[in-house]
């Protein structure tokens, strides 16, 4: 507007004054912080700015700057209008390019803040990370500072129980707890992506370094979850709605300052997992991958059970008691190594392990001593031991142990109802079974002994295994299961008249009927052509091979979250070993944005 003339030919002033709102913050964070909870920031002084529309954004950090008159470094600063949630990173735009005007607010803040970030082992760090920078750039600036590579598998998540509190509680009145390491006056390490030894990293404290690596982070055993009621898969379905915009920022995505968020493997797709590459990436997969076990985000047959509960036992507590805090690696090896010769001579070891596939075979029918009481009206009986045998949808049980050419009694199990009667902490492991029969339901009650001797087993044949070995042979493990990595969503496809189930994997896409879960269609990825999403009505248009198109509208978790799905797993399944990630392509096919 400057340069305007009236009719008289006087030059209009296209001036406005401008409300811009500069918060000092501390001076980068670099000095060590005191002890205590963190101090509250100064409140943000309001300055009052004469400025015109040709004046570019570069030039308005100047003025405040100028107009503030404090000798500090500000390069860490920049604007953020408020009214528009965005912020202005070009500095050689104009006001008038941008809009902004008399009436908008801008705030001259600084784009590194603190952050509590929550890991897989349940520990707690405070970081400095980018508010300012879309999500991914801040999530690889955590994993440069930890340590683990290949940032792109990972994300933040909203806290599962704040987020169903419905959003506003997440920001309480009260002060949330102290982290137990306060990393916020580091440094990021030059370089891109995480360490590739296993050496403690020199930037790092070295008690955060053994957190990091240590069994449950070093924290002392605690009780398993209850078994959650309800569909096990609309439960899985509601895992993924908590998961940030990966293109936007931590500021536009109403993150304050000190707000406590989850750092989570977001994309199950893996590259170069190896023992001896990068500890806290494996230490913390681990223990991602304990959790989803635990809370049954996967399932898993009662062989495989065994395989885990055993390694999870010589991982938790053999290797971990074999120096303080349980951490392997680093300086702390040799004292591993001499843990690990006492635990072999012990275990009798000397023996090559079995391959985790040769242990998750497939077995016909289960065998186990029971004990079996059926209540009865006018008699009292206890427990009686008896061997059965399940087959199919058969239960044989009889003498324990049973004599040859004896019959056993046969059960027919289709059609019963099961209810499970388990407590862990009381080592109560029982099964509640109503059997149709022609007087009505008969109840039966079935009580297993204990899961330690065949976990014993297994683990005798594990052999001293060092702990990332340990590791190493868990994820593997896991990563075989037939559900691994499968982001399930509740969606509505169009045309239909009742919500399903889409899961997304790392190679295929999943049809699934959500009460039995049964799969009703299934595609590889390469069959995917392609897939456009509309923001207006939140629907997703998928086009498969052979002419066939899906158009569906996700109702468990934000349209955003699938298409990321889609796109990242594309995108990460195309990696090789040694070649840098296309980040541009991830960015486009994941919906990444261009700042102001």
């Amino acid at each position: 507007m400057a340069g305007l003339k009236t009719a008289s030919g006087e030059t209009i002033d296209g001036s406005f004054e401008l409300q811009v709102e500069v918060e000092e913050g501390d001076a980068g964070g670099q000095a060590p912080p005191p002890a205590g909870p963190p101090c509250p920031p100064a409140a943000p002084r309001t300055l009052a700015l004469r400025v015109t529309g040709d004046l570019h954004v570069g030039g308005l950090m100047l003025l405040i700057v100028e107009t503030v008159g404090v000798q500090r470094d500000w390069s860490d600063h920049a604007l953020w209008w408020v009214q528009r949630r965005q912020w202005l990173l070009r500095p050689a735009r104009t006001l008038d390019a941008l809009g902004v005007g008399g009436d908008a607010r801008l705030r001259f803040a600084p784009q590194h803040r603190p952050l509590r970030l929550r890991l897989p082992n349940r520990r707690c760090l405070r970081l400095r990370l980018s508010f300012a920078e879309p999500l991914a750039q801040g999530v690889s600036q955590a994993c440069r500072l930890l340590g683990i590579r290949y940032p792109e598998e990972l994300s933040l998540l909203w806290p599962l129980e704040e987020e169903e509190a419905g959003g506003e509680g997440r920001k309480g009145s009260s002060p949330p707890p102290p982290p137990d390491f306060d990393l916020s006056h580091l440094a990021l390490p030059p370089g891109e992506g995480g360490s590739v030894s296993s050496e403690p990293l020199p930037h790092l404290p070295p008690d955060c370094y053994r957190m990091l690596v240590a069994p449950r982070g070093g924290l002392g055993p605690i009780a398993p979850p209850r078994t959650p009621r309800g569909n096990p898969l609309l439960r899985r379905t509601r895992l993924h709605a908590g998961w940030l915009d990966s293109s936007r920022s931590l500021m536009e995505q109403d993150v304050a300052d000190d707000e406590e968020l989850l750092l989570r493997f977001k994309y199950h797709c893996f590259l170069d997992l190896g023992p001896q590459q990068d500890s806290p990436r494996l230490a913390l997969l681990y223990e991602q991958a304990r959790w989803a076990l635990l809370t049954e985000e996967i399932d898993c047959t009662e062989e495989e059970m065994m395989l885990f509960a055993a390694l999870q036992y010589h991982i938790d507590e053999v290797v971990g008691s074999g120096e303080p805090g349980g951490a392997g690696g680093g300086s702390d090896l040799d004292d591993l190594d001499v843990a690990l010769s006492n635990l072999e001579v012990k275990l009798g070891g000397g023996t090559e392990p079995l391959s985790p596939l040769e242990e998750l075979a497939p077995v016909p029918e289960l065998a186990e001593e029971l004990e079996i009481y059926r209540p009865r009206k006018l008699a009292l009986r206890g427990f009686r031991p008896t061997w059965a045998v399940l087959k199919e949808t058969s239960l044989s049980y009889g003498r324990s142990p049973p004599t040859r050419g004896e019959p056993l009694q046969q059960l027919n199990l289709r059609g019963c109802e099961v209810t499970p009667d388990v407590d862990v902490g009381a080592q109560k492991f029982c099964i509640k079974l109503l059997v149709a029969a022609p007087e009505g339901m008969s109840e039966i009650q079935l009580r297993c002994r204990d899961l330690v001797p065949r976990i014993l087993e297994v683990l005798h044949r594990l052999g001293a295994l060092p702990l990332p070995q340990a590791r190493l042979r868990f994820l593997e493990a896991w990563r075989a299961l037939p559900g691994f990595g499968l982001a399930h969503f509740l969606v509505r496809f169009k045309g239909s008249r009742r919500d399903e189930v889409l899961a997304i994997g790392p190679s295929r896409l999943l049809r699934l009927e959500p009460g039995s879960g049964t799969v009703t269609r299934a595609w590889r990825h390469s069959a995917l052509r392609q897939w456009n999403v509309n923001w207006d009505t939140q629907q997703v248009t998928l086009e498969l091979e052979g002419q066939v198109t899906l158009a569906l509208a996700p109702r468990s978790a934000p349209c955003r979250v699938l298409h990321e799905f889609l796109g990242g797993y594309l995108c990460l399944a195309g990696r090789q070993p040694g070649q840098p990630l296309d980040l541009r392509l991830f960015q486009q096919l994941t919906g990444g944005q261009e700042p102001l």
